[in-house]
């Protein structure tokens, strides 16, 4: 019976220790808790990251003033290459667009889900209606795109060749 004391009251006093010291760390953490812009916190991230890590947050630190100031030291060769490269890839989105509607049709067609499921048969009949227009639009998206594209292009030729 002694013994079952001793060790129950041993096991309270390693828990109440256990429990100061958690105590104290969370009070040590949470008086090194400063708020401090976005670029300090991910140098801090980056410096106890890898090279890898590294990598994939400077790809997707997205700060639009930096990118400008970035834009502005380019010449003019580089300045055309970034719009062209916008906007084909604009126009890549478009068409991938374009191609899941189309592909999303296809499938709600093939396995006939109006039939099988007469409940969403509703929504069904607008996500098509829907999608006829997400067409219709992202083809206007891509005429006006290669428009652009034309556009600049011949005023790029005009400038060189005169």
């Amino acid at each position: 019976m002694q013994s079952k004391e001793s060790n129950l009251n041993k096991d309270i006093q390693t828990a109440e220790t256990n429990l100061r010291e958690y105590i104290d760390s969370l009070k040590k953490f949470k008086s090194n808790i400063e708020f401090q812009p976005i670029e300090v916190a991910i140098e801090n991230f980056l410096i106890n990251t890898n090279n890898t890590n590294r990598r994939l947050v400077y790809l997707f630190n997205l700060d639009l003033e930096q990118m400008c100031k970035r834009y502005e030291t380019f010449n003019g060769l580089t300045k055309t290459a970034c719009i062209l490269i916008f906007n084909n890839s604009f126009i890549a989105v478009c068409l991938n667009t374009i191609v899941l509607n189309m592909y999303g049709d296809y499938l709600l067609d093939r396995f006939k889900l109006e039939q099988r499921y007469p409940k969403l048969a509703i929504f069904i009949k607008y996500s098509k209606k829907l999608g006829k227009y997400y067409i219709i639009s992202n083809i206007i998206f891509i005429f006006i795109t290669c428009s652009v594209n034309i556009i600049y292009g011949l005023c790029l030729l005009d400038i060189i060749y005169t």
